[in-house]
């Protein structure tokens, strides 16, 4: 697993690439702590991770723990198939939230109203990531 860190319009963006694994996960989980702590949003770009395991389930809802506590905003978007669907197995597509808005890979995400996971467009740009209230942001 890789990842750079990047910063559009005040947000963090952390593109990951590879396997979140075991292996990988204490890394991942090290890079996504440290980028909260320089920022109010982080939004993790997973469109180039192929496959995710329990340790980086883990990782994200960590993250996302420490996020809620700091009162700090996290998202995933760009998802693959197969990342989705890990996340619809272990029931967390009502805990972690994705941005659900503009053109890019197709994705499985939730839909704002708790209904099953449906196909939409993510989008890999900040601009179009919804921040203001009422968006999927936690």
């Amino acid at each position: 697993m890789g990842s750079s860190i990047r910063i559009e319009k005040g947000t963090t963006i952390i593109d990951v690439v590879g396997q979140i694994d075991l292996g990988s996960s204490p890394a991942f989980r090290r890079t996504l702590l440290e980028s909260l702590k320089g920022t109010n949003r982080v939004a993790v770009n997973l469109i180039a991770v192929k496959y995710i395991d329990s340790s980086g389930i883990a990782s994200l809802l960590e993250v996302l723990k420490e996020a809620r506590q700091s009162k700090k905003r996290l998202v995933l978007f760009g998802l693959t198939a197969a990342v989705g669907q890990v996340l619809q197995l272990t029931r967390l597509t009502g805990v972690l939230k994705y941005a659900n808005r503009g053109a890019g890979t197709r994705s499985l995400i939730p839909a704002s109203d708790g209904r099953p996971a449906s196909k939409v467009a993510l989008q890999s740009k900040a601009e179009a990531i919804p921040w203001g209230k009422g968006s999927c942001w936690c």
